[in-house]
């Protein structure tokens, strides 16, 4: 008789598998703050021997060097879109990646977010599907969906992990078209009035996949919001009280005056 092993399980022997001499992909704060303009950077702590490629919005692929447990991605000059970062560590019996898709602005390119996602980057992907349009972002309480494939295929039934920063894990498994999503958490403490009075944090999706004999880890990492609606919510509710202070001041003084003349 075969017995069904616990979703637990696989998520355990998951957590444990990641955490064992995995790569760690750190952003290091710019110098000019969060909303600075220079170059991200990052520290990659056991990248050793790692593969490290810039894809571009035009599918262009160029090799980055790992410093020092350092790697700076280079602002494309002309083209204006979404650009990907893809790590592998190669083992004879393991392959380990990290991608994570940023935006640049520059000049237009003409190339869709869905050219860079459809291209096969590494065996083990996970597709954001999509991606934040122009100007938005992953902000918390909002849902995104994701699509995870393996050798270029939906794959289905694979145990996949939300981490965040700020503390918070969900867990869940692709559906039959490899999808899966998720609500991102609101998790951000002391919130603040303003995105910029909000540092973002970084969450990460986790999927482990065995083929072949070989075992395939993989991470999508992307920064996370706080959604603006904790303060919008509250600034139209002070406007509007505010207004009708002001309003019905100015309705009683016409009145009184409008009294006097009589």
């Amino acid at each position: 008789m075969i017995k069904k092993i616990p979703f637990s399980f696989w998520l355990l022997l998951l957590s444990s598998q990641l955490s064992a001499a995995s790569m760690t992909l750190k952003p290091i704060p710019n110098p000019n703050g969060h909303h600075g303009r220079g170059a991200p950077t990052f520290e990659l702590s056991n990248g050793e021997q790692a593969q490290i490629h810039f894809w571009q919005s035009d599918l262009e692929k160029q090799s980055l060097p790992l410093e020092n447990q350092q790697l700076q991605l280079k602002r494309p000059k002309s083209l204006s879109g979404y650009h990907a970062l893809v790590i592998e560590k190669h083992s004879d019996t393991t392959l380990e990646s990290i991608q994570r898709y940023d935006y640049f602005n520059g000049k237009p390119g003409g190339f869709s977010p869905a050219v860079l996602l459809s291209q096969p980057k590494t065996p083990l992907e996970i597709i954001p599907a999509p991606l934040p349009r122009e100007h938005y972002r992953y902000y918390s309480g909002s849902e995104w969906a994701f699509i995870i494939r393996f050798n270029d295929k939906p794959l289905a039934s694979a145990p996949v992990m939300l981490t965040t920063a700020n503390g918070s894990h969900i867990e869940t498994v692709s559906d039959a078209l490899g999808m899966v999503n998720f609500t991102l958490p609101e998790d951000f403490k002391d919130i603040q009035v303003g995105r910029r009075a909000n540092k973002p944090q970084p969450f990460h999706l986790s999927v482990r996949w065995d083929e072949g004999g070989k075992h395939y880890h993989s991470q999508l990492q992307a920064m996370y919001y706080v959604n603006p609606k904790h303060w919008q919510s509250t600034s139209w509710g002070i406007a509007v009280v505010v207004l009708g202070l002001i309003s019905g001041g100015w309705l009683g003084r016409r009145g009184l005056k409008t009294g006097a003349k009589a």
